[in-house]
């Protein structure tokens, strides 16, 4: 009995290790890959500035996934394209992201491809307090370069208290990418989205808990039951067998 409420125990432990571990599947660099010269001089990596960035325009809600080697970012869909996705200062930050995690990248062009208007070298939207944008992400180009944006640096940064003018390009896309083998979108869909996604990995958890709870309760009910019941049982009776020599 008691093993067998261990085993119970051992794999609740699991379970909720397991939950925990995909509620902060999220984004961050690999200090292996060599990337600190594109931390900002808040200590955050390319992952979290573009995460505020990206937050921006969706109600304070974003975030950006984990990827591995086989994986790369794509590019926002018609439906979920907004000027901070659409910003390449904000493709900069992904893509750095994307590297720093041993993972590929995808162009400029292939990644804007669905966005109606292309803001090239600037983030139209105020940069939210708690982060710096790097020098190095306000870099054009056709796409990403690791070796030229840590050239160029991460001074001077853009923060809330640097608004600079904004310049657009107007996109008509007319041909878009290849689809990829692996590709995973940039950010959680919505606000609405992000907190459901919250509320049913906690409604897992509970749920887990509650249902383990309830089979440790009846097999533990089960066994007192039996063991009660074994030992109600009067023993057998004994006759005494006389041998006559």
């Amino acid at each position: 009995m008691a093993q067998m409420l261990f085993t119970l125990l051992a794999a609740f432990a699991l379970f909720v290790h397991v939950c925990r571990i995909h509620a902060l599947d999220t984004a961050s660099c690999n200090a292996s890959t060599g990337f600190d010269w594109s931390y900002n001089s808040l200590s955050q990596d390319p992952c979290t500035v573009a995460t505020y960035l990206g937050a921006v325009c969706n109600n304070g809600q974003y975030t950006i996934p984990a990827i591995n080697s086989t994986e790369f970012y794509s590019g926002p869909t018609s439906a979920t394209q907004n000027e901070c996705r659409c910003s390449s200062v904000f493709y900069s930050l992904l893509m750095a992201c994307a590297q720093c995690q041993g993972a590929s990248i995808t162009t400029w062009t292939s990644y804007n491809q669905n966005c109606s208007t292309i803001y090239a070298g600037v983030f139209l939207d105020s940069i939210p307090s708690g982060t710096a944008v790097p020098h190095w992400a306000t870099l054009t180009s056709t796409e990403f370069n690791a070796t030229a944006a840590e050239a160029a640096g991460d001074s001077p940064e853009l923060t809330g208290a640097t608004q600079t003018t904004s310049s657009s390009i107007s996109s008509s896309p007319t041909s878009s990418a290849s689809s990829p083998s692996s590709s995973t979108s940039d950010s959680a869909a919505s606000s609405s989205s992000s907190k459901s996604n919250t509320g049913a990995i906690a409604g897992g958890v509970v749920g887990g808990v509650v249902g383990l709870a309830l089979i440790a309760a009846v097999l533990f009910w089960y066994l007192r039951k039996r063991s009660q019941t074994k030992s109600n049982v009067p023993p057998p009776l004994q006759q005494k067998i006389y041998v006559r020599y």
